[in-house]
C-alpha cells in the first residue's frame, strides 16, 4: 500500500514535533519521510496555489465543520487523488464523506 500526504501536513506535524518534543524528533521525522519517499510507499503532495485555492473553497462550503486549512487542502488532495479513507485522529473529515481511520 502506498501512503499519501501533504506538505501542509508534513509542515504542521513538524512544527508540532520541534515544540513539543524538540528539533531532534522533527528532524528524525524528516528522515523517516524521506526514507519512505525513496523506498515508494509514502507520496507527499505540495500544496500549490490551485490545491489550496480548492482548501479555501472547501472551508467556505463546509464552515459548519472544524475545518483547518491543512485539513481542508488534505480533503482536496483525496478528491483529486479518488483516495476515500484518510488517518487522522478526528472526524471532521467524516462531514466531507471520507472514512477515517483507525474509527
Amino acid at each position: 500500500m502506498r501512503l499519501v500526504t501533504t506538505s501542509y501536513v508534513v509542515a504542521e506535524t513538524a512544527t508540532r514535533l520541534r515544540y513539543d518534543v524538540g528539533l531532534a524528533a522533527a528532524l528524525r521525522l524528516r528522515e523517516t519521510l524521506a526514507e519512505a519517499a525513496r523506498a515508494g510507499s509514502l507520496r507527499i503532495v505540495w500544496i500549490d496555489r490551485g490545491l489550496e485555492a480548492k482548501g479555501w473553497e472547501i472551508l467556505a462550503q463546509y464552515a459548519d465543520v472544524p475545518l483547518s486549512l491543512t485539513d481542508a487542502t488534505t480533503a482536496a488532495v483525496a478528491r483529486a487523488q479518488r483516495i476515500r479513507e484518510l488517518f487522522g485522529f478526528d472526524d471532521d473529515f467524516a462531514a466531507l464523506g471520507l472514512i477515517v481511520r483507525p474509527n
